[in-house]
């Protein structure tokens, strides 16, 4: 077992006693069933962020629907109103990608990954450097869980971060949408006056 992503060369692996690998497995195991519990941690922050997100969409969509009877017309406060759920609306569902179940490998092995007939032929009548290479084994299959784990956790936290922006972002880009609207009314009303002006 010639392995680039470990330190260690042919000859010196030959010289790795069982306690030595055993060390080495608990430490991967450790490592790889906390990569996998860091999904956890994503989902449930992920589920808190989307019961916000959905508590101020439903808000937003329940006042544009009061207005909409009390008042059966939609002023500039109504058009950003809707502005601001479709974007939440937009968000809610990338963030939704989040808690979805993502492929995370965990600890342990099936059996019939773990019994060859390599090591037994390799090594007949040496059970302690079988178990060596069997550790081996486990600890350079347990390095690409790791790796694996560890690459969806940074996609997925780049996520919510990146979910969290954009909602946080909501009332700022409330304020713009209706400055925005608020000076091209002005701007319409100013020039039909003047255009009346003009005509008359």
């Amino acid at each position: 077992m010639n392995n680039p992503k470990f330190k260690i060369t042919k000859e010196n692996q030959e010289k790795l006693s069982l306690e030595d690998v055993k060390f080495s497995f608990e430490q991967a195991e450790k490592l790889l069933k906390k990569s996998a519990d860091i999904s956890s941690i994503v989902v449930t922050r992920t589920v808190i962020l989307l019961s916000v997100a959905i508590g101020i969409l439903l808000s937003i969509i329940g006042f544009l629907l009061k207005q909409h009877i009390d008042l059966k017309y939609f002023g500039i406060v109504e058009f950003v109103g809707e502005g601001i759920s479709i974007y939440l609306f937009i968000w809610v569902l990338l963030t939704v990608q989040n808690i979805k179940g993502t492929g995370y490998d965990d600890i342990g092995s099936q059996p019939k990954d773990l019994i060859h007939d390599h090591y037994i032929l390799t090594y007949p009548d040496d059970k302690d450097k079988r178990l060596i290479y069997y550790y081996l084994s486990q600890v350079d299959d347990y390095q690409d869980r790791i790796d694996k784990n560890y690459g969806i956790n940074d996609k997925r936290w780049k996520q919510f971060r990146l979910s969290l922006w954009g909602i946080v972002s909501i009332p700022f880009l409330a304020v713009i949408l209706f400055a925005l609207l608020e000076y091209s009314h002005l701007l319409f009303t100013y020039c039909s006056r003047i255009n009346a002006l003009c005509l008359s």
